[in-house]
Order: C-alpha cells, then sequence, then structure tokens
C-alpha cells in the first residue's frame, strides 16, 4: 500500500515540495520496488491519502 498527503498539505499549508497525488505516490512506489529483483512486486494494494478531520 502506498500512502501520501496531498490533501492534508492543501489542507494545513505550509508543505512545499510534497504534493503527489495517491496515485503518483503508487507509481513511484511500484516503480522503486520493482527496480530491484529482490524487492519486485507484481501488484500493490490500494492507494491512499491522508487528510485531517
Amino acid at each position: 500500500m502506498s500512502l501520501s498527503q496531498r490533501v492534508a498539505c492543501e489542507q494545513r499549508g505550509d508543505c512545499t515540495g510534497t504534493d503527489n497525488t495517491a496515485k503518483a505516490a503508487w507509481n513511484q512506489l511500484r516503480t522503486e520496488l520493482n527496480s530491484h529483483t529482490e524487492t519486485e512486486v507484481g501488484a500493490l494494494p490500494a492507494a491512499s491519502d491522508v487528510r485531517w478531520w
């Protein structure tokens, strides 16, 4: 599972450089995992994003 914080940053502000969407974080994690045979995965479960309530 990948986890991002874009919505929380949009809600609170002041998160320069951390604007990944949940989908972008999922893609980055999968790409990095699959770049090494020791960590290669066929599929990842869901992507999620953090928000303030």
